[in-house]
């Protein structure tokens, strides 16, 4: 009796978790059309890697092999508003992530020079009218490998770090820091 039970309660689970998400979703409205942005990006083989929206904009950073950029749309249509590579530089190829703080933007970069092996991160910041390098891997410690994300929460923007740790085992393991910025200073939160 026990074994009719067991595979009769796996009988009527099987039939719930074929038939239930048909009814689950009914009253759910999902897009019907969407709308391609205007937008024409500027470099060769450029995809949006990252996005934020500061004011009334929305900010669109792209990867690319001849330079990362930033886009600004206003809904209807949308411009490059940084150079190549922020500063014309062909090796500073993504935007990995962008956030709104205090109505600045940040834009977190990634550089790369295969030819002279020069890698790091590094955040720029937009005031509405230039783009100025806002903070660099190096002020993170020298363990850091990686600027990885970013986002703004009550006036302070927060950026997780790479940082390469031996926790006992003799292999370097990538281990996250959480840094914050007040406006004034970073400060190590963990």
């Amino acid at each position: 009796m026990h074994k009719k039970n067991c595979v009769l309660a796996l009988c009527v689970v099987f039939i719930f978790s074929i038939f239930l998400p048909l009814f689950a979703f009914q009253d759910i409205a999902f897009a019907e059309e969407w709308v391609k942005a205007n937008l024409t990006f500027t470099g060769e083989s450029e995809s949006v890697s990252a996005m934020a929206v500061c004011g009334d904009y929305l900010y669109l950073g792209t990867s690319c092999g001849e330079g990362c950029g930033v886009y600004r749309f206003d809904g209807t249509s949308g411009a490059l508003i940084s150079q190549r590579g922020f500063d014309n530089s062909p090796y500073r190829i993504g935007v990995e992530d962008m956030a709104a703080c205090n109505g600045i933007l940040y834009a977190l970069t990634r550089y790369q020079n295969n030819e002279t092996e020069t890698y790091r991160y590094e955040i720029w910041s937009f005031d509405g009218s230039s783009w100025q390098l806002f903070a660099a891997q190096e002020q993170f410690g020298e363990d850091t490998t990686l600027l990885e994300s970013m986002i703004s929460h009550e006036g302070r923007l927060y950026l997780v770090t790479g940082v390469n740790r031996d926790f006992g085992s003799g292999y370097l393991q990538n281990a996250g820091e959480l840094w914050s910025f007040d406006g004034d200073s970073w400060s190590s939160i963990y």
